[in-house]
């Protein structure tokens, strides 16, 4: 007979007679239901809600009439529990777990957890926020896995029943729940998986990056120098780690040499690459990223460390493509206390750990089974299960998270030491968060975050100095303000700030110096005044233009009266005004009259002489160009036409100077009946001799 267990099928070495009854063996008879259950699991779709049935009664030997039990020969004891976490123990996530039995977490972090369960055939995604986990089916022996917002990335390896695959479980479906992502040949298996903002990453056996969609669709290749190490994700970033060649006949004791590169998936391009450092004769315990995007890696001695912001400033290339990692947090002291931590994920200057406790055991979620009990559990059930002093991890376990923020190791200071150290971790966040909205890498509420964490710096800043400067610590303070105070933005007025502060703790010659530096590249000292009196752009008002466009043009657009000389302009304006016209006489008797022929110069010149002057007729009036309201107006002579019409010359007219339109007939015999009097003649008034 075959013995179904845990592990797979067995055959029986020896095994007493079935014993028959009314024709049907009794064995066949226990057979019926086992096949049964197989034939059901087998044919059960490996999706989600995935529920195998309990192979606890398969393990058992089949039971025979006389009561005694078969034990097959060589069925196996089962794997030994995980191991202890304790000397050099690593829990990097989207790589394979050591050996144990019950039930693993694979992956766990702030979005929820991965668990295995290879007793029942079946994985556990359970999201945070969701009252129930997704169950899959496990027939392929999946050893990796990693979670994010967009997705869940499972992967197999070489050793696996099913061999090599990678799967794709994006959390908002369309058709399909599932993708596969292919990989290169049938020899090449995946290592360490990672899932970002719309993208999986695969690290290989034949040193490959690969990079899918969330659909399986790939989107880069890329070959690493060295043997995989880890992988880690969150929004476009993507941090892979790899063994450096030159560590490949390195024994144990010495140092491990790890290559990092830093890829920004959304963009492709690398941001930041180069060695990764690790304490002597340590190993990678973890790796992951913050929320405002700063690689963090744990080696074994519990030194945390981080990469924090890419080029100038942050001790990197001056072009970027490089930055230096800054040991921010020693889990030694921790741990001693309350043993091992396991890292869960790290936030904006600190990190949640799970408490493994003194046991150094491994964190292990909670079984479906109990979660299941404790769910419809009431009464003196549930009082036991609350008394119950079993510790589970993962979304909705009952271990105890502690969060531990970082603390630089700057050494001892004699004043202010924890405000030095505060001041100097705020600082460098608040850089790295500048160069990651740079480029534009924190969106929504990261990016109000790194808002917020640029004013809290400077507040820091601003706190340490005055704690130097009360506690007579001058030079230091002087250096503060110099280094970081004059450098911020806007440092003008947090310098002004500063020196005010310097002078209420009567440290005169300190607010001297301050007032002398420079703020925003402006020196204050005394040979820079007239360069600080400019009013600056920011204040300067544009106002309305004082003329119109084309106020000045000429009618006739001529460009030649536009550059005449003021004296000329004066007079050539005081010509171009019409004379006084005198009104038309009344018609006498006894008035002499000109002789049609009689057009001698004198004649000419005595009768306009003798026109008395008048006012001007409304046509006249009418005919002046109206000036401009605007008292700053430059006047410019009238055009040659206008003159012509505002002015009639007697000889000019006969000469034909003037235009037909406006001519004026010469005698008056030229005039119609309607039209007024070219010229008067001229009366001499009672008693003269004829002069004017």
């Amino acid at each position: 007979p075959l013995a179904r267990t845990s592990h797979g099928l067995s055959t029986a070495a020896s095994s007493p007679a079935p014993v028959h009854c009314h024709g049907v063996s009794m064995a066949e008879t226990a057979e019926a239901p086992e096949e049964a259950k197989v034939a059901e699991t087998a044919e059960a779709e490996p999706d989600d809600d995935f529920t195998a049935q309990s192979s606890a009664k398969d393990a058992k030997g089949a039971s025979s009439a006389d009561g005694t039990k078969e034990v097959a020969a060589d069925v196996p004891t089962g794997p030994a529990p995980p191991p202890l976490l304790t000397g050099v123990w690593q829990q990097l996530e989207g790589t394979p777990r050591p050996a144990g039995a019950g039930p693993r977490l694979l992956a766990w972090n702030e979005r929820g957890h991965v668990a295995a369960y290879p007793e029942q055939l079946r994985l556990e995604v359970h999201r945070a926020g969701e009252e129930k986990p997704q169950r899959v089916a496990d027939y392929d022996g999946l050893q990796m896995a990693a979670l994010s917002e967009g997705a869940c990335c499972l992967a197999a390896g070489s050793n696996a029943t099913g061999g090599s695959r990678v799967l794709i479980r994006p959390a908002e479906r369309w058709e399909k729940a599932v993708f596969s992502a292919p990989l290169g040949s049938p020899d090449e298996a995946p290592e360490a998986v990672a899932c970002g903002d719309g993208f999986a990453a695969v690290l290989t056996s034949r040193r490959m990056l690969r990079m899918y969609t969330f659909s399986g669709m790939p989107i880069g290749l890329l070959s690493m120098p060295g043997q995989s190490v880890a992988l880690a994700a969150r929004g476009p970033l993507l941090l892979a780690v790899t063994r450096s060649p030159l560590a490949a006949g390195l024994a144990e004791e010495h140092d491990d040499a790890l290559d990092f590169r830093l890829l920004d998936a959304r963009t492709r391009v690398e941001r930041a690459a180069g060695r990764l450092p690790l304490s002597p004769g340590a190993r990678l315990r973890w790796v992951g990223l913050s929320e405002d995007l700063v690689p963090v890696a744990i080696d074994t001695l519990g030194v945390v460390r981080a990469l924090l912001g890419s080029g100038a400033g942050c001790w990197g290339p001056q072009n970027g493509c490089g930055a230096e990692w800054t040991p921010v947090l020693f889990l030694e002291e921790h741990e001693r206390e309350l043993g091992p931590l396991w890292a869960v994920h790290a936030q904006q200057g600190a990190l949640v750990f799970a408490e493994a406790g003194l046991d150094a055991a491994e964190p292990q979620p909670r079984r479906a089974e109990e979660r299941e009990a404790a769910a419809g559990a009431e009464g003196e059930a549930m009082e036991a299960m609350e008394q119950d002093d079993s510790t589970f991890f993962g979304v909705g376990g009952n271990c105890q998270l502690r969060t531990i923020a970082w603390r630089l190791p700057l050494g001892a200071f004699p004043t202010a030491g924890d405000v030095i150290e505060g001041a100097f971790r705020e600082q460098l966040l608040s850089r790295h968060s500048q160069d990651m909205l740079a480029m534009d890498l924190l969106r929504g509420a990261e990016a109000q975050k790194a808002d917020g964490l640029e004013k809290k710096s400077k507040s820091s800043a601003l706190k340490l100095f005055a704690t130097l400067a009360t506690s007579s610590e001058v030079e230091r303070a002087f250096h503060v303000a110099q280094s970081t105070l004059a450098r911020l933005s806007g440092s003008s007025k947090v310098l002004d700030m500063a020196q005010k502060l310097a002078e209420k703790a009567n440290q005169y010659k300190l607010a001297d110096e301050i007032a002398a530096l420079p703020r925003n590249g402006v020196s204050t000292r005394p040979q820079a005044a007239e360069a600080s009196s400019a009013v600056p752009m920011a204040s300067r008002k544009v106002l309305p233009p004082l003329f119109q466009p084309g106020e000045f043009e000429d009618s006739q657009g001529s460009e030649g009266q536009s550059s005449a000389r003021p004296e000329d302009t004066k007079t050539e304006t005081q010509e171009s005004l019409p004379p006084p016209s005198a009104p038309a006489a009344p018609a006498r008797q006894d008035a002499p009259t000109l002789a049609a022929g009689d057009s001698s110069p004198r004649a000419s010149a005595g009768a306009s002489d003798s026109s008395p002057p008048s006012r001007p007729s409304a046509t006249g009036a009418a005919s002046l160009p109206v000036s401009s309201s605007n008292p700053f107006a430059r006047k410019r002579p009238l055009a040659a036409a206008s003159r012509a019409q505002t002015a009639p010359h007697l000889l000019r007219d006969a000469l034909g100077g003037a235009s037909a339109a406006s001519r004026q007939p010469a005698t008056p015999m030229g005039m119609g009946a309607g039209s007024p009097a070219a010229k008067a003649p001229r009366l001499a008034a009672p008693g003269s001799n004829g002069t004017a």
